[in-house]
């Protein structure tokens, strides 16, 4: 190991949890509404759009935090460990990426007794609660703006803002914002992070909801505060609160140089989205949904093999391990969308994530079928238990289950064993444990070869078999010949991994955690 990464792998201090979490994206409008909801305000007085409606950017559905709490079975049953919610503080607009007051949960998702309710209901079943902060930008109607907004340069909090000129214009797109913005929309000004005041009110909200109770942060557009030392003292302050709250940092790029153990554990992994889309996808990709990649070709399973190791190599393997692994989220287009509906390519995809390096994040209704373009179709609501695509459920339970059955797709180390066209094999190996992962995502059936250590055949020994998906492997001392269908995608390791395999269909959402299959 050279010096960089041995002091890197002594410096960063890791969640021992996060590691072997399967996450899940709530978009907190969208998800659910709770039956048994005391909000302040009344469903059949507020404007909502119909639950079914196709979404809109403006309009709110009405999905809360008690419609969570009553889904955690649900949740449980199909292996997840770990929720990220989309903001959830007061704000003025559906997704809250406009925050008006950090210290208060917004009135249409409930209260803080709710909150804690959610927090003790999940805690209960196993499952960590993270937040998205949004702390490089508000909204125009944060009380700081509101008041800069009415009194210009005489607003005691004009240093608040990063003012270029006076007056300043949220509103009219006829004249200049006249301050900092957030690429540029003038609905989300920018927070001047030099000013000590700014610092310690961010502060206090990391620490406020942190001692609140939750387990961590998704911290949104985190490269964009550049600030000398703030994401240090960030972290500095929320683990002297948690130990084992987990930082995750959005950030589009490879992050090198914010994983050194001083700011975040774990970047949300877009070079591994991007890699994983264009080798499973290919040419079946839908090329409007990819306007803001640089490159949106197909690359082939050498390609992606060689992108892998070097993307896997970045840092020491525990911290590799940590990152968040995704296949969409609210601001991409829905994976199904993009595959153009194909349902093999689908679930290949999530085998390939689930098997991989890092933690795995679901989006919210994907596994039940859920499709949509850009934003805000990406963002629509949960389906009723009636319109659920149950065979994709499966799949996708079967398959986080198998990860948390085995060790070695958790943690263990990853090599590529081969890598040809359309055709991917790899293993993952611990001390305990080792599997071999293909993956043929082409439209012919495939027979391959590939080579495995000493330590894997030995650890493989007689008792393996296929254990998940569909296909042929006959072991051979060091070699495996793999027939692979087309467009599937197969794990081979131990037969005990089958016993975490089901063929039931799923548990309701409404059942009792008594009855969740274990």
């Amino acid at each position: 190991m050279n010096p960089r990464r041995e002091h890197l792998l002594r410096s960063v201090r890791l969640p021992t949890w996060v590691q072997n979490a399967v996450f899940y994206q709530i978009f907190v409008d969208r998800f659910g509404r709770g039956e048994s909801c005391n909000l302040p305000l009344h469903y059949e007085t507020v404007n909502l759009e119909p639950w079914d409606a196709q979404p809109t950017r403006t309009g709110y559905k009405g999905g809360d935090l008690r419609g969570i709490i009553e889904k955690l079975s649900y949740l449980g049953d199909l292996g997840i460990t770990a929720l990220c919610l989309t903001p959830i503080f007061a704000a003025s607009s559906n997704h809250r990426y406009t925050v008006q007051d950090f210290f208060r949960i917004d009135p249409l998702l409930g209260d803080e007794g709710v909150f804690r309710d959610l927090l003790a209901a999940a805690h209960h079943n196993g499952i960590r609660v993270i937040l998205d902060g949004v702390f490089n930008h508000v909204g125009r109607g944060f009380y700081q703006f509101a008041d800069v907004v009415e009194n210009g340069a005489a607003s005691p909090w004009a240093n608040w803002f990063r003012v270029q000129g006076w007056p300043i214009s949220p509103y009219n797109k006829s004249r200049p914002a006249n301050y900092a913005c957030w690429y540029g929309h003038r609905e989300l000004p920018e927070l001047n992070h030099a000013n000590p005041d700014v610092r310690e009110h961010l502060m206090q909200v990391a620490e406020r909801w942190t001692e609140f109770g939750i387990d961590g942060w998704r911290l949104d557009a985190a490269d964009c505060i550049s600030a000398t030392g703030f994401w240090e003292e960030f972290r500095s302050r929320v683990r002297a609160i948690n130990p084992e709250a987990y930082l995750v940092a959005e950030v589009v790029h490879k992050a090198e140089r914010l994983l050194d153990g001083s700011r975040f554990d774990a970047v949300t992994n877009y070079p591994f989205y991007t890699a994983t889309l264009r080798f499973v996808g290919g040419s079946r990709l839908r090329r409007e949904y990819l306007r803001s990649w640089k490159s949106t070709s197909r690359i082939s399973a050498e390609m992606y093999g060689a992108r892998a190791r070097h993307l896997f190599g970045l840092y020491p393997m525990e911290v590799c391990l940590a990152q968040m692994n995704f296949l969409e989220n609210h601001d991409t287009a829905r994976l199904m969308t993009m595959l153009g509906d194909d349902r093999d390519l689908f679930i290949i995809a999530h085998l390939l994530m689930f098997a991989s390096p890092g933690v795995p994040c679901l989006y919210y209704g994907s596994e039940i079928g859920l499709s949509g373009g850009r934003d805000p179709l990406c963002r629509g609501s949960f389906r009723a238990e009636s319109h659920w695509d149950r065979e994709l459920l499966l799949a996708v339970r079967n398959i986080v289950r198998l990860r948390r059955a085995s060790s070695a797709l958790r943690v263990g180390d990853y090599t590529v064993l081969m890598a040809r066209g359309d055709t991917l094999v790899f293993s993952r190996q611990c001390k305990s444990e080792a599997v071999v992962v293909a993956l043929n995502v082409g439209s012919t059936p495939v027979r391959v070869g590939a080579n495995i250590s000493d330590s894997i055949a030995r650890q493989l020994g007689d008792g393996a078999s296929v254990v998940f998906g569909s296909g042929c492997v006959r072991h051979s001392e060091k070699s495996l010949i793999l027939e692979i269908p087309s467009k599937s995608g197969l794990v081979y390791g131990l037969s005990s991994l089958s016993d975490s395999i089901t063929h039931n269909t799923a548990t309701r959402i409404g059942s009792h955690p008594s009855e969740r299959l274990r």
